[in-house]
């Protein structure tokens, strides 16, 4: 009888992961066809799941704060990053270190969106700290994103430089 609740306790959860994982990509999803009040619901049906843990719902704010800073308009992110930085703050043995410093990278990207001071130098710090995780598309990703915020402020030879390192990084070239 332990051995069936236990494997039905194993299933349920399995099963509530699963749908967090698809809850995750619908709350992207929406975002990126600018449906933010649609993915906070979805956000909302995720956070509600039983059995959801910590790393989960690190995740689920982080992938909601990167889709947001892609937003062409500036969207409010300050609740998004409290509630991340928050669950940052709980102890959890199940969340790598490049998701941790993917965590933080989230968090950096949307104060870089209000204030994109020191950007160049922000993104190559987070850059090369992917690099050594040998997580090169997060790098890359970093990259363009800072090259973007550097063609905004119209500083187009600095820009180019982060996009030719981001281009290495991804065809296998890291500096």
């Amino acid at each position: 009888m332990d051995a069936q609740r236990a494997a039905a306790l194993s299933d349920q959860l399995v099963a509530s992961e699963l749908k967090a994982e698809a809850l995750i990509g619908a709350a992207v999803c929406l975002i990126s066809l600018q449906d933010t009040l649609g993915a906070q619901r979805v956000l909302s049906e995720l956070l509600e799941l039983p059995q959801i843990g910590i790393a989960t719902k690190r995740k689920a704010y982080r992938e909601v704060l990167l889709a947001l800073s892609e937003l062409p308009d500036y969207c409010e992110t300050f609740l998004y990053e409290e509630a991340l930085q928050g669950l940052m703050l709980k102890p959890d043995d199940t969340t790598l270190g490049w998701e941790q410093l993917k965590d933080k990278w989230a968090l950096t990207k949307c104060r870089l969106r209000r204030a994109p001071l020191c950007a160049e130098s922000t993104v190559s710090s987070f850059s090369q700290s992917f690099t050594s995780l040998e997580r090169y598309r997060d790098a890359a990703d970093v990259l363009v994103f800072g090259a973007k915020l550097l063609e905004q402020q119209e500083e187009y030879r600095a820009a180019l430089l982060l996009m030719k390192r981001a281009c290495n990084l991804l065809i296998g070239r890291p500096q």
